[in-house]
């Protein structure tokens, strides 16, 4: 299971075939995407760009916080303890040149591997006989949900749930429904 590029992840863990996996939950992310998903994203791959906005936003935890925006169909309805905790999470995280070098590599790293691998992605998806969810939230302006449907084309067996009133990170704004989902889909 994974969300955003951590569903990559999972896509990339089950395909190499080293540990045994049972089944795939993807959300909001995983390979391959559709055309134009993640342009926001694209700047940040470019060495050193991506690193100056990130860094640009040390020292002002309301810029931090407002970068948090796209990731949520309205981060302003969040409970107040979870705005809370985001708001901290976001300052640690930006002011710490350890999550800095591992977001970018991640990042940097997954661009290159669709670039290169996409096709083998589809494929895997396509002939896997693996149980598959996959789960988007509808107002996900990160990844659009173009990419949930490309997934689902070639992943044809797999269960497809779009989240009203989600955005890119459905378990924080639809807790309930996205465990619910999972639990249901885990129970097939």
């Amino acid at each position: 299971m994974g969300s955003s590029l951590g569903a990559s992840l999972a896509q990339l863990v089950a395909m190499r075939g080293r540990v045994p996996v049972l089944g795939l939950v993807l959300m909001d992310g995983g390979l391959p995407a559709a055309p134009g998903s993640g342009e926001g994203l694209a700047a940040s791959v470019l060495p050193f760009l991506g690193e100056a906005r990130y860094r640009s936003l040390r020292g002002r935890p309301e810029a931090a916080y407002a970068s948090l925006g796209p990731y949520y169909a309205d981060l302003a309805s969040l409970a107040e303890a979870d705005r809370a905790f985001l708001a901290r999470r976001v300052v640690e995280r930006v002011e710490s040149e350890v999550q800095l070098r591992s977001y970018f590599s991640l990042l940097r790293s997954l661009v290159l591997e669709a670039s290169f691998s996409s096709r083998a992605y589809a494929a895997f998806m396509a002939k896997t006989g693996l149980p598959i969810l996959i789960l988007w939230g509808e107002d996900d302006r990160i990844l659009a949900p173009a990419s949930a449907r490309l997934l689902g084309r070639h992943a044809k067996a797999a269960v497809q749930l779009v989240l009203p009133g989600a955005g890119h990170l459905p378990q924080q704004e639809r807790p309930q429904a996205t465990a619910g989902a999972i639990l249901e889909f885990l129970g097939s």
